[in-house]
């Protein structure tokens, strides 16, 4: 039987890269940061899952107004703006490391690419190594 302790942080100032984030551990390992940035018309969350100082998994959500849509539909000079027409797109990104690599872009519940997006994988790898490293500067 497994007594190990399940904590969570809280990085109290705005993540550089995440927005508010929480991280969950495990006897003190590092195994999920969560974090989301909030916008006015939407936000972007991601959760990280580690193991052993490593990332294992990663799912990355853009849900955003899709202002380009909405400005053509409705012009700023024509009409005035009703968020009731806003349209939004809801993005989710799934990449999983080790021996079964996988590169997974959603929309709708189906999935619309499996390219590996490699700037998009680094700009998250990178981003997690950030919130972990502000999760650690945490004194408790």
């Amino acid at each position: 039987m497994d007594n190990g302790i399940l904590t969570k942080k809280f990085y109290p100032n705005m993540s550089a890269c995440g927005g508010g984030l929480f991280g969950y551990y495990y006897n003190d390992e590092l195994k999920l940061i969560d974090s989301k940035y909030q916008a006015e018309l939407g936000y972007s969350s991601k959760k990280i899952y580690w193991a052993k100082d490593q990332i294992l998994k990663i799912k990355y959500r853009e849900y955003f107004a899709e202002w380009g849509k909405y400005e053509k539909n409705y012009p700023p000079e024509k009409v005035e703006y009703d968020p009731s027409k806003m349209t939004y797109s809801d993005t989710i990104y799934e990449i999983t490391f080790g021996d079964k690599y996988e590169f997974k872009k959603m929309a709708d519940n189906k999935i619309i690419s499996t390219k590996k997006d490699s700037t998009l994988i680094e700009k998250l790898t990178d981003c997690g190594k950030r919130m972990k490293t502000e999760l650690e500067s945490i004194n408790e």
